[in-house]
């Protein structure tokens, strides 16, 4: 299977319990001199370096550590969330808070 942005990600994890598959990065099948590498042909020409043993697997951690990647990437895009709301809750619980302002002149100022 060769890697494209996070798309092959679910199609691996489907997959990866019925087949032995490998990880191709898609610059090194690119690399791989003998061929122009093209839409339409891509899966018989990934088929072809395969058979010929020209293919080399990236790493894909196992389904445990998967599980784990993104359930911190989870946590800390939560954390930063919640960062951004508490920065915002003083001025939205207080009506007469404006924080900080342009005035007329282009010049910041502090509200009294």
């Amino acid at each position: 299977m060769e890697s494209t942005g996070v798309y092959w990600k679910p199609v691996w994890n489907v997959l990866e319990e019925h087949f032995q598959m490998i990880l191709a990065n898609a610059q090194h099948i690119k690399a791989v001199p003998g061929r122009r590498k093209t839409d339409m042909k891509d899966c018989q020409w990934i088929a072809e370096l395969l058979r010929h043993g020209l293919l080399r697997g990236s790493y894909v951690p196992s389904l445990v550590v998967r599980d784990l990647c993104d359930l911190t990437r989870t946590r800390a895009i939560l954390s930063q969330e919640q960062s951004s709301v508490d920065s915002r809750w003083p001025c939205t619980a207080n009506p007469l808070c404006s924080g900080f302002g342009a005035s007329s002149t282009g010049s910041w100022t502090v509200p009294a």
